[in-house]
């Protein structure tokens, strides 16, 4: 779970000390549906070092957080399932940017939360970019997923095609093609493409894991302005066993893939129905259900199924998942006649991987 709370200030005398047992109440309620919550991340915590981590205490939960203590506003906390004990701890705050990284070796997962607010300069961002690449660096171990969410307020980003919704070089225009660049050299894909505050997508989720996500879920809230993000993973780190696959009935429209439609042939077969005939066909109340049944039938044939990923990928295929990405970063560098010693580097890891591959391989026969 993902959401800017806008402040959490659990004070006596604060506006917002209502939120903390909101928040309880409301994984209270997701554990009485048997929904897994290993994580809830917040931005925007408004909180200082002299308010406590008993303060903030949600039952089951361990808290991390990086506070703004220098100015008011930003902060940013991570909120873990005690069952996912953190190895590893470290924290960044300039007084404009905040970000925790936190590594969990039972998981083979980090997870880091950052806050960037609107006026923030492009310094101030590369700074917190370069603490968390550090960070993976001193990690060393590629079987590790990397998992970074937070609120970065950069709209200027189309993430449907990871580009720069317009050209510029203002401070938010740097801090976007810093941010694009940093996804580039970390191999991470951002999966949040739903606004999440108005008609922006300014909450994001980046992950070098590319089965990792089944669903996203942007719905409004109270304790925000901005939405409320949840995030379906196709493992549940709490269990030791693969978890459940989500089920969609067959039958209904949140069992088809529209990402991979074929949107010209929907379109035409859509005009070709004669709906004003249809409409004419039965009564006022039976004309929604003939309605829906037609569309359906008509996406249908249109649109593929959902297809589920099992569960978390097997330690070869996440090494060649690695191998083509490594293999498109070769590419791209060749094509742009890069530096000699870049190319090297990747060529290296490259036949390294290969290496690995091999032998992961043969441990799995």
């Amino acid at each position: 779970m993902l959401l800017n709370v806008q402040s959490m200030n659990p004070s006596a005398n604060s506006t917002s000390k209502w939120k903390v047992p909101e928040i309880i109440s409301f994984v209270q309620e997701e554990k009485s549906k048997n929904h897994s919550l290993p994580f809830i991340a917040l931005t925007e915590t408004w909180l200082k070092s002299y308010i406590s981590d008993a303060q903030l205490h949600v039952p089951g939960y361990v808290v991390s957080r990086s506070d703004r203590d220098a100015r008011v506003g930003g902060g940013v906390l991570l909120y873990s399932h005690m069952n996912i004990p953190v190895s590893e701890c470290h924290t960044f705050d300039d007084g404009i940017c905040e970000g925790i990284f936190c590594r969990f070796d039972t998981i083979k997962t980090c997870y880091v939360v950052v806050y960037r607010p609107p006026n923030a300069q492009v310094e101030s961002f590369t700074a917190l970019l370069k603490f968390v690449s550090n960070c993976i660096q001193q990690v060393n171990d590629d079987s590790f997923d990397h998992n970074i969410t937070g609120d970065c307020n950069l709209p200027a980003i189309n993430w449907e095609t990871s580009t720069l919704k317009s050209d510029g070089f203002s401070e938010m225009h740097k801090s976007c093609r810093a941010l694009l660049s940093f996804m580039s050299e970390h191999f991470l894909s951002q999966y949040v493409t739903c606004p999440t505050r108005g008609n922006n997508v300014l909450d994001i989720f980046l992950t070098n894991n590319d089965r990792l996500i089944t669903n996203i879920v942007s719905e409004k809230t109270e304790l925000s302005d901005h939405n409320l993000i949840d995030i379906m993973f196709a493992w549940n780190p709490l269990s030791s066993e693969e978890s459940a696959i989500p089920k969609f009935d067959e039958n209904s429209f949140r069992s088809l893939d529209f990402s991979k439609a074929d949107y010209e042939v929907l379109k035409q077969k859509l005009d070709e129905v004669e709906w004003p005939t249809m409409r004419n066909l039965c009564s006022f109340e039976e004309f929604p259900a003939l309605f829906t049944d037609t569309l359906f039938q008509i996406c249908q044939s249109c649109v593929p199924q959902k297809r589920v990923p099992s569960g978390r990928p097997k330690h070869v295929n996440a090494l060649r998942r690695k191998k083509a990405r490594l293999k498109t970063r070769l590419d791209a560098l060749l094509a742009m006649n890069g530096n000699p010693v870049h190319i090297r580097n990747v060529k290296d890891k490259l036949a390294l991987i290969c290496y690995d591959i091999k032998e992961a391989f043969l441990n799995e026969m």
